[in-house]
């Protein structure tokens, strides 16, 4: 009984780590562009346009200040997105939104280490123009 317990209790905690890392708010910020920004003089006038800045101010899922502009591939690697989304720390790895989880994953498919300049093997997610291919 004790085993069946902690194992509920332990895939319940999983669940709430999983759904705590969910970002709702980020899904009608989603759209589709045919380029990312590819320096930080472009990406600062993308980030405007998007007024993630403000949204972050209405959003629930994240500080403030943490609900920024990002511009990635999709789940499917088939489209690039801007959205705004609570920054994620990616390892080494590129930055994908999916709308299933809601939120930025890391892609450990394309390691962008190997990229020409090649990513750190930790890096903010909303800093992937620095990084490009």
């Amino acid at each position: 009984m004790m085993s069946v317990l902690c194992g509920i209790m332990f895939a319940s905690g999983a669940f709430f780590s999983l759904a705590s890392s969910m970002c709702p708010e980020s899904i009608p910020t989603v759209s589709i562009v045919s380029r990312c920004p590819s320096n930080a003089m472009e990406w600062k006038s993308a980030a405007e346009k998007k007024k993630c800045n403000f949204l972050g101010k209405i959003q629930n899922c994240t500080e403030a200040e943490n609900f920024v502009y990002h511009c990635v591939l999709n789940e499917d690697t088939t489209e690039l997105l801007e959205l705004c989304a609570p920054v994620w720390f990616m390892a080494g790895y590129c930055a994908r939104f999916s709308e299933v989880n809601k939120r930025i994953i890391n892609d450990p498919g394309l390691e962008c280490t190997k990229f020409d300049p090649p990513c750190p093997s930790r890096f903010p997610s909303n800093e992937s123009y620095k990084c490009t291919q």
